[in-house]
């Protein structure tokens, strides 16, 4: 193959160098407008729903159709557009997967050019090591930073064949689709999870010794302080039920003299991915081996958010360490400095159990009654959590039986995440060989 130099480098002799605005029939901005919301419609996103690669839906919002006629005059999005946060953060890529969707702040809409620039490779191109030099080398702000649009034009792209354009994307969109095959897999897994664990915790409906469901074959119920409850099961308050817990870290981003031991740190906004074994942003920083010793993680340990929630998002993300988790890495896993470390007293309840408490509490929003606020971010009220939540303790037996339970559902849940990582870095490794 020949190759021949160009303002982006060496490249095949058959592939040619455009501008964004010679490349795309469309460039749709909505920046800097926001739409009146309503409680139901049309789905709105904004930067905050744009992930690399996926959509993240739970982040929209909807507008009335009224309202997306009057909003939407600078053009319409189409299914298979490609997504582009413009700031905060700047050049996160997806592809619209569906249509009639309204599109807001800190977004660009591109199509590429008919039979000249397919819109996957454009995506993956935008992905690239050198499609992201392209956007930041143009980039301006001082707080914060992004690319206004008449810069976003003077971006350059490679453009092989047209055919060749396929090919490429039919490499990297079949990585990226047994991904999203898994990821909806472990989804499936996790709901299976939770919906046993409130069958069994919730509602009371455990089998009982005869295989069959308590409550409804007239298990006997007795009087708590939290209503009715089995006979022979318990009620404690977390702190009862803690072995230790303790603030995380954030250590320092370069090793000195006494910060010089490499660890993982598991924030916040790392939980969600990592519940999927998925920790390709979780941060390496150096800590002082005084503070590892007592924030280090172990098998059964639960990291809780306690700071940094929103309006939109409550506070109190949890993730459940397991073994498999722990032996991923190479170097020490603490929480971050916004996350607490609890370490349950197993002997009482079992932490898988209880971590499916804490999640339970997330998506039903009670843990919103623990939450203060402060500034604007909502933190969760540590000491009266631990005081004052209650949780249901069932003999031990039960625990026993619950875990056998889910534990194969946990570890086919495991296996598809470390798959998916896997693949993950097999497209990273091609995207920029791929590209040039």
């Amino acid at each position: 193959m020949n190759f021949k130099m160009t303002e982006i480098g060496k490249l095949p002799f058959e592939w040619e160098v455009d501008t964004m605005e010679n490349a795309l029939d469309e460039i749709i901005d909505y920046r800097g407008k926001t739409p009146e919301k309503s409680e139901t419609g049309i789905l709105t996103l904004s930067a905050k729903s744009v992930k690399n690669g996926y959509i993240d839906y739970s982040k929209a919002y909807y507008i009335s159709d009224l309202t997306y006629q009057k909003f939407m005059v600078r053009g319409f999005p189409q299914k298979g557009d490609i997504l582009l946060t413009t700031e905060a953060p700047l050049g996160l890529v997806a592809k619209l997967d569906r249509e009639k969707v309204g599109i807001a702040q800190r977004l660009l809409t591109l199509r590429g050019r008919k039979e000249y620039l397919l819109n996957d490779y454009l995506m993956y191109y935008l992905m690239s090591n050198e499609g992201q030099h392209q956007l930041t080398s143009r980039e301006s702000g001082t707080t914060v930073t992004g690319i206004k649009q008449k810069e976003f034009r003077k971006c350059l792209i490679s453009i092989p064949p047209y055919f060749e354009q396929k090919g490429i994307a039919h490499i990297l969109s079949t990585l990226d689709d047994k991904i999203e095959v898994n990821n909806e897999i472990n989804k499936t897994l996790e709901n299976m999870a939770h919906e046993i664990f409130k069958q069994w915790f919730v509602d009371f409906e455990f089998p009982d010794e005869n295989g069959k469901l308590y409550k409804s074959n007239g298990g006997k119920m007795v009087d708590s302080e939290l209503g009715k409850i089995p006979e022979g099961w318990k009620v404690k308050n977390v702190k009862e039920l803690t072995e230790y817990h303790i603030g995380g870290g954030w250590g320092k981003e370069k090793a000195d003299k006494d910060y010089n031991l490499p660890v993982v740190i598991i924030r916040g906004t790392d939980i969600p991915r990592v519940k999927f074994m998925n920790f390709s942003d979780c941060p390496t920083r150096f800590e002082k081996e005084s503070r590892l010793d007592s924030r280090k993680l172990e098998a059964s340990d639960i990291v809780i958010e306690v700071s940094g929630g929103s309006q939109d998002q409550p506070v109190g993300r949890s993730l459940f360490v397991s073994q498999l988790l722990v032996n991923n890495f190479k170097v020490p896993i603490i929480p971050a400095s916004f996350c607490k470390l609890l370490r349950i007293n197993s002997s009482i309840l079992s932490p898988a159990v209880f971590y499916l408490y804490l999640d339970y509490m997330y998506k039903t929003r009670e843990i919103t009654k623990y939450q203060i606020q402060s500034t604007g971010i909502r933190n969760l009220n540590w000491n009266q959590f631990l005081s004052k939540k209650k949780v249901v303790i069932p003999p031990m037996s039960i625990q026993n039986s619950f875990c056998e339970k889910i534990n194969p559902l946990n570890k086919y849940r495991e296996h598809l995440g470390l798959t998916s990582s896997r693949l993950a870095k097999v497209r990273d490794l091609l995207l920029p060989r791929l590209m040039s």
